[in-house]
């Protein structure tokens, strides 16, 4: 008897098949029905709207972060400068270039600058703090050694008056790095009283009365100042 072979089952599928996904069961699927041979580019631009926020508000977030960072660094490099001299801060004139030498080769460009600003510079030192002792210092917790301020020169030194204190993240306040080396986000518009003077006198927190005005506020959300 002639060997026929093993036999073949016609049309034999696997148990283990997966079942193909329905026509028209996909988002873009959908709206390609509904908007005809243009729904997938449709679609396309659909889903971009959607995320493109969170997209926005994620950059938003690495901005602040980065700010943040700026900030510390720069309070750092001066409070490394003045263990170099006697426990005595730079001078206003001159307070980043000098603060700049114990920063690393490679941030001495980019720490000056948020990216949120459009500004060549971004930070300005607190002008009450020129040639000062650290000990002289009555509350370095609570006195601003830098602040976020629309800057056209790396040196800029104010006290949030004639430079103007600047609002970046989308948010009602702004950065201040203070004499101890912490940075804080402060609310506008007071900033919670921030305290410019050296001293524990009374009055060196701006208040709001006609001697003692509050910071000026650049109000700028969504510009990058």
């Amino acid at each position: 008897m002639a060997d026929e072979g093993p036999t073949i089952l016609e049309n034999e599928t696997a148990s283990w098949d997966l079942p193909t996904r329905r026509k028209g069961s996909g988002c873009l699927d959908l709206l390609g029905q509904c908007a005809g041979p243009g729904g997938c580019v449709v679609g396309i631009l659909f889903i971009v709207a959607l995320l493109f926020p969170s997209f926005m508000s994620a950059r938003h977030k690495a901005h602040d972060t980065a700010c943040v960072s700026n900030e510390k660094q720069i309070c750092r490099a001066l409070i490394e400068y003045s263990q170099d001299y006697d426990e005595t801060l730079p001078p206003e004139s001159r307070w980043a270039d000098l603060a700049s030498l114990h920063l690393l080769p490679a941030k001495k460009q980019e720490v000056f600058h948020c990216l949120e600003a459009k500004t060549p510079f971004s930070y300005v030192f607190n002008v009450h703090l020129d040639r000062a002792q650290m000990s002289e210092i009555d509350y370095p917790s609570e006195t601003v050694m830098i602040y976020e301020g629309p800057a056209f020169q790396i040196n800029a030194a104010d006290d949030g008056k004639a430079i103007p204190v600047a609002i970046r993240h989308n948010v009602e306040g702004a950065n201040f790095g203070y004499a101890d080396g912490h940075v804080k986000l402060r609310i506008a518009p007071k900033f919670g009283d921030p305290r410019w003077d050296k001293t524990s006198s009374e009055g060196n927190r701006p208040q709001a009365t006609s001697q003692q005005p509050p910071p000026v506020i650049y109000r700028a959300v969504g510009t990058g100042w």
